[in-house]
This record gives structure tokens, sequence and C-alpha cells, in this order.
């Protein structure tokens, strides 16, 4: 076997674990793919950049791992800009190769040069080069960066002519000693002790964590109602007697008033951005108490007391410091579930909360990822989450787009889940080519679309801020047809009555499902104002 730069980098990261890499190639880049390709690692062919981003965005939130996609110089670095930052922002781990010229042919102007280092380093992590002499190594330390705490996308440019070329002689990996952590909580917990309506924000990073049972432990243990961010979704499951739902926006007015009533709120694995303190805190006269691996971010409204490291040993350090009876915030609890589960009248067409009800039933070892509009809002008011990880809702870029890769990055990373994903009409067409993806690799993916011939949620917005008609709709495309011509399963839905068939016949198909479903959004008001 050969000994090239491009070998040294496909070693990494196989060591690390890395089953396959997305994207698009190029003539900078063929190195790169025929070593990926001699050490075992899978190459899947997208039909675009974001979309290689958002496949392993989707598979790096499900299981926690390393997500990888390669591109191309200029357009094709350009292109996944937008899916390098969606990791950035949503904290997953995503390794961002690029192609590069050599560097005597970077000093002047010349076609399809731009200055990665300078575009990347505004939306990841950090951005690294390879050269001849530490190409193995620069990639673990992309690598080691793009896992660590808070994770996100890390960049790794690739010379053509440093991929080509014989690797140097690399220096030693540096061995890093893991942070240790021994907090003194006894300020925390005399604070829970005292508190008589405490409550619990839980976010993305107990997931991260793997700490799922050592928070349901704690929150049982002081009887603590938890309210969960999207992306933190199911940590207490939805049946539990201290679940009250996610918060995602200041309209979610039910589960919000745990927060105003509240004397204490208890963050646990909670990012800011996941749902801002100045929508929940904003007469800043909470006590605080962040429970985290990172320490708190310097954000409006939230200067917490902090205990930093690892949720496993921290939370059965704290214990159970107080008595209780029952869930204080029960009537709240009670009133959102009527809330969420009362009838709606039927509309022109299918209503979201019927949409909703009908796909229930099938989240049994299922998989449901959002892409962005209306339907996100939608699945995040009146979805009831009972696992943690099974609702994938992006909450950081917030990219139209990213659902099906996404949902097709899952099916990747385990092959045995059912995946789901809810889009829009708009969202779809954004990367309705990766449907030819899916059928080439054999991942089954259902897909229901929201189909309202319009920008749903922003002619809601314009509706709302102008006080007048909006004028964000768009021609009606035929997307069971599109889907049919490609090779997958096309069938529209004009009711309620016939979703239920029709995802049961999905989940059994060998090939990807598209169900078009005539939407009625006509109260799309009701979640914003």
């Amino acid at each position: 076997m050969s000994d090239r730069s491009s070998d040294r980098i496909a070693n990494a990261l196989v060591d690390r674990g890395v089953k396959r890499v997305y994207g698009i190639p190029g003539g900078e880049t063929v190195h790169m793919v025929d070593s990926l390709e001699s050490h075992g690692v899978e190459f899947i062919i997208t039909r675009h950049e974001n979309s290689a981003a958002f496949m392993g965005i989707g598979g790096a939130r499900y299981d926690g791992n390393l997500g990888v996609c390669l591109t191309t110089i200029g357009p094709g670095a350009s292109n996944v800009v937008m899916g390098a930052g969606t990791a950035t922002l949503d904290f997953a781990p995503l390794l961002v190769m690029t192609g590069e010229l050599p560097a005597k042919e970077r000093g002047y102007p010349r076609k399809q040069h731009i200055d990665q280092t300078r575009l990347f380093s505004a939306v990841c992590k950090g951005s690294f080069e390879a050269s001849a002499d530490d190409a193995r190594t620069t990639c673990q330390r992309a690598m080691e960066l793009a896992l660590a705490e808070r994770p996100g996308a890390v960049h790794l440019s690739l010379p053509a002519d440093i991929m080509a070329a014989r690797a140097g002689m690399e220096p030693p990996a540096i061995e890093r000693s893991p942070r240790e952590m021994s907090p003194d909580l006894t300020s925390l917990q005399e604070a829970i002790r005292k508190s008589e309506r405490p409550v619990a924000i839980i976010g993305a990073g107990v997931g991260r964590a793997k700490a799922v049972d050592s928070v349901q432990r704690f929150l049982h243990g002081n009887g603590i109602p938890a309210l969960h961010t999207w992306q933190g979704a199911g940590v207490m499951p939805f049946d539990d007697p201290l679940s009250m739902h996610s918060v995602g926006l200041p309209c979610n007015r039910i589960p919000l008033r745990c927060i105003e009533e509240a004397d204490l709120v208890i963050t646990i694995g909670y990012d800011e951005q996941e749902f801002q303190p100045e929508i929940w805190n904003s007469r800043q006269g909470k006590e605080i108490l962040h429970i985290s691996a990172n320490e708190p971010q310097n954000v409006p409204c939230y200067s917490p007391a902090a205990a930093i490291g690892d949720l496993n040993t921290i939370l059965p350090m704290i214990g159970e410091a107080r008595d209780y009876s029952q869930n204080w915030a029960s009537s709240i609890r009670e009133e959102y579930h009527a809330h969420i589960t009362a009838e709606h009248p039927e509309g022109d067409g299918i209503t979201p909360v019927a949409a909703i009800k009908a796909l229930l039933p099938h989240m049994e070892n299922s998989v449901l990822v959002s892409d962005v509009g209306a339907h996100m809002l939608w699945l995040a008011e009146y979805m009831p989450c009972q696992r943690a990880g099974s609702v994938q809702i992006s909450n950081g870029m917030i990219p139209m787009g990213i659902g099906l890769p996404a949902a097709m990055g899952v099916k990747f990373a385990d092959p045995s889940r059912h995946c789901i994903t809810v889009t829009g009409d708009a969202g779809l067409m954004m990367c309705i080519g990766e449907l030819q993806t899916a059928i080439e690799h054999d991942i089954q993916v259902t897909v229901m679309v929201w189909n309202d011939a319009a920008l749903g949620l922003i002619d809601t917005r314009h509706e709302i801020a102008l006080d007048k008609g909006p004028g964000y709709s768009l021609q009606r495309t035929d997307i069971a047809a599109v889907a049919r011509s490609m090779g997958a399963e096309g069938i529209i839905i004009e009711r309620a009555s016939e979703i239920d068939d029709a995802l049961r016949d999905a989940r059994n198909n060998d090939v990807p499902t598209v169900l078009d479903m005539r939407i009625d959004y006509s109260r799309n008001r009701c979640l914003l104002e």
C-alpha cells in the first residue's frame, strides 16, 4: 500500500472509527477518495455538498460519533459552509475536509481560489491545513477538537500536491489527560433543598454525555419537573409524571408557566442558544443552577451558579437533596396534555395536529427528523417524545433542506432504525436529489411532505407583522410524481384517514417513500401569537 499523505489521513479516520465519508469529489481530491476506499472507508457521493454535511450531522446527533464530509475547492468548499455552520451551532461533531490548491498557486488571483481558512474560521471551531510532515497528526487534532465539548464543525484543508506526495516523518501523537473535576456542590445542594418549586431545563448536552439514566434518577430522586429544549426532548419520556414537554419559543405559554412560577431553575446539559435565557428569564430574577460539561456562556439574562464536569459524576454527588410529595407543577402538566390532545376541526386539507396524531403509532423504534418550516413548530409543540434522541430538530442554524439528508445520515449510522422525515414542499425541493442517493445505497426512509404550495411559516409571519395578506405562494409541484421518476414510491395524501395505511406500507417498502400531503396551515397564527 502506498504511503501518501492522503493515506495517513485515511488511516487516522479509520482509527477514529469512521466508516463512511459523504461528499462530492473533484480533481483536487482524487487521491483522498482513493485512499478512503483503499482503507475500507465508504465514500457516499451526494447531490449537493450541504447534504453531505447534513448526513454527517444526522448520524453524529444520533450516535455521538464523528461525522465526516469531503468536498473540492472553490464552489465545493463554499457550498458546504452552511452545513459546517449548522454543525457548529447544533453542537454536532463534524470534520469538514476540502480540497485545496498547492500553496504556490494561492499567492495570486486564480480561478476557484478562495481563502478557505478565513471562510471556515467564521463557522467552525477551528481550521487546519495538512502538510506532508503532519497530515495524520493534524487530522487527529482536528477530530479531537470537533468531538470536544462543545462539539461542532472543524475544517481540514487538503492541498492537492500534498495529498499526492509521499508522507514525511511525523511527530508522535500528544497524549492528553482527561480533565479532572471535583466541584464543591454544597451550595447547589442547599439551593435544591430549600426550593419549593424547582424546575429543570434539559438540553442536548445530556445526550452527548450519555447521561440520560443519571438525569432521570436525579430528577426522580428530588421530585423536580423537567422541561426539555427541542434538542433535549425525550430525556424524561412524555408519559413520565415529571415530564413537562419541550420549550423553544416565547409562545409555548403553558410550559413556560413552569419557569414563571418556579423559585429555582436548574439547567442540565443546557446550551444557551437552544432556548435563549432572555425568553425565560427576561426580568433576571430567577435563581439558576447550571450543571454541564461546559462553563456558562456570556449571554444576556444568564448568570448562574455552576457545577462543571461529567454529568454522570456530578448528579449522583448531588444526590437526593430535597424532600417532596408530588410534582408541584402537575396542574400545568395536565393543562398542557389537554392542549395537545384536544381535537381540532378539519379544514381545507389535512390539519397539522391530525397529521401528527396519525404519525404517533408509527414512532416505535423510529427516529423522526424535522426539516425547517411551519411543520417544525407544530411538531415541537404537539409531538410527544418518549425516548431521548427519537426526534431531531435543528435549533442552531436552523436551515431548510436538512430533513431528508439528516434522516439518511441516521439510517446510514443505524440501518435497523426506521427513519422518518417531516418536511415542507419548499424544504424538500432544496435537497430532493438526495432521494436518488438514498436509492443508490438502499437507504429506506419515509418522507412526509406537508405541501401547502407556499412558504407557510413566512406567510404567517408576514401576516402578523404587516397586518395584510402574504404573498409567498409557490407553484404546486407534484412531488409524488417527482419521487416516482427517481425510482422511489410517491403517494398523494389528501385526507388524514389515509395516513396510517400509507405509513404502514412505507415501512415495508424497499425504497424511499414520499407522502405528498395536502396540508392546511390556516391555524399557523396560533403557534406564533
